[in-house]
């Protein structure tokens, strides 16, 4: 069986082994005490074939899971979890928006591969901060190019695009 097919068929497994509660200890950590909702939110085909050809990058299943934050200082926020593929590696991420829709932080929960790992830099992730589905995210002219890293960096631009673009369309 194929990495790509045994990696899809495992996403649900990670969800309910281990990745809610990191999700729900980088909330804590980041927001305090919050109030949250899980939701495994199904995406519907118009929006993602229009979500994916803006963004240049398919979803890998036709779902995302989502937690709705509410917190006493900063107000609604969502937290989009999935995964990515980059050349050799496939990198389970949490994307966490502000009520308009502009990243508050990007976290990697997991990163199955042997190369470009650079990209687990926080002071990189950081420079996600403040863009939103208006931002054009392309490598080299507004996001830093990670040398040993050209896939990874190209697909969690291209998946931060596509979850900006998302997060338009969830009410929260």
């Amino acid at each position: 069986m194929n990495r790509y097919l045994l990696y899809i068929m495992l996403v649900p497994l990670l969800a309910s082994a281990g990745i809610q509660e990191r999700v729900d200890a980088l909330l804590l950590a980041r927001h305090g005490k919050v109030q949250t909702r899980f939701e495994k939110y199904s995406l519907k085909p118009a929006l993602k074939k229009e979500i994916e050809s803006k963004s240049k990058q398919r979803f890998l299943k036709d779902f995302v899971f989502l937690w709705k934050i509410e917190t006493d200082t900063s107000g609604q926020r969502l937290a989009i979890v999935d995964a990515v593929r980059a050349k050799s590696a496939f990198i389970t991420m949490m994307a966490t928006f502000d009520s308009t829709d502009h990243v508050v932080g990007i976290d990697i929960l997991d990163y199955n591969g042997d190369h470009g790992r650079k990209v687990m830099n926080s002071n990189w992730l950081a420079q996600f901060t403040g863009k939103g589905a208006e931002s054009e995210l392309v490598i080299g002219n507004d996001v830093d190019a990670v040398t040993g890293a050209t896939f990874s960096a190209a697909a969690i631009s291209k998946a931060v695009k596509r979850w900006a673009l998302l997060a338009q369309h969830i009410e929260h």
